[in-house]
């Protein structure tokens, strides 16, 4: 138990003296080269730039570190990437759904039309409603659309970042335009598109039933004057 303990501490303080070495190298590096190449120099540091999220203080770093920071650079960056996507999915799905919409309430407005125009009940009102129905479901489909670009805009900008400065300006950016779209009144939420959906569907098959009705009423086909087969005139 005593040479266990001995071990570990004895182990800590390799791992303090690592820790201690590499920090002092580190520091030593970036003096020298603030000594060598001035201020300039240190801008180009910081500022950074290399592929896969390094930049050039990492190359001060032992392989090791220099690993962790990569693989850390890379999985915040897909974090964000993934989270932006899954908010443009679910806009495209409400945009999908608001096309249907859309569809559905342009075949209704024909079918009333063409109840209207045979004189079976549907008022003008009624057609005005269905109207001002595809106009509102048509600016939606605009909302979405100049959201979606926009958010894409911003995906693309995610992709692109390098390194850990450009993808803290990325983040900040994702968090406000998710930010906005959740915000803002006029972006309605998936469910509520696939309820609007619903609801078009029910006016379409009712206007459809209507259309049918009427067609019976005014061409007389409900009843049959024909014959039965076998019988003399």
């Amino acid at each position: 138990m005593g040479e266990a303990v001995k071990n570990a501490i004895t182990s800590d303080k390799d791992w303090a003296a690592n820790i201690q070495s590499w920090t002092a190298a580190l520091v030593d590096a970036v003096i020298n080269r603030v000594i060598k190449e001035g201020i300039g120099g240190m801008k180009s540091l910081l500022a950074g730039g290399g592929e896969g999220g390094g930049n050039e203080a990492s190359s001060y770093m032992p392989s090791g570190y220099q690993n962790l920071t990569a693989n850390e650079f890379q999985g915040q960056k897909q974090q964000l990437s993934s989270s932006l996507q899954s908010f443009i999915n679910e806009k495209q799905s409400a945009l999908s759904n608001k096309n249907k919409s859309f569809s559905l309430a342009q075949q209704t407005l024909s079918a009333l039309e063409t109840v209207r125009s045979r004189n079976c009940g549907v008022s003008n009102e009624e057609i005005q409603n269905v109207q001002n129905q595809i106009s509102r479901i048509n600016t939606d489909i605009a909302i979405l659309n100049n959201s979606i670009s926009e958010l894409n805009a911003t995906a693309n900008r995610v992709n692109q970042v390098t390194n850990t400065e450009t993808l803290m300006i990325a983040n900040q950016e994702t968090t406000q335009i998710m930010n906005k779209y959740r915000n803002d009144s006029s972006q309605q939420s998936v469910q509520n598109v696939f309820q609007e959906l619903q609801e078009r569907q029910a006016a379409f098959d009712n206007a459809q039933s209507r259309l049918s009705v009427c067609a019976v009423n005014t061409t007389g086909t409900s009843t049959s004057t024909a014959p039965a087969e076998g019988s003399s005139m």
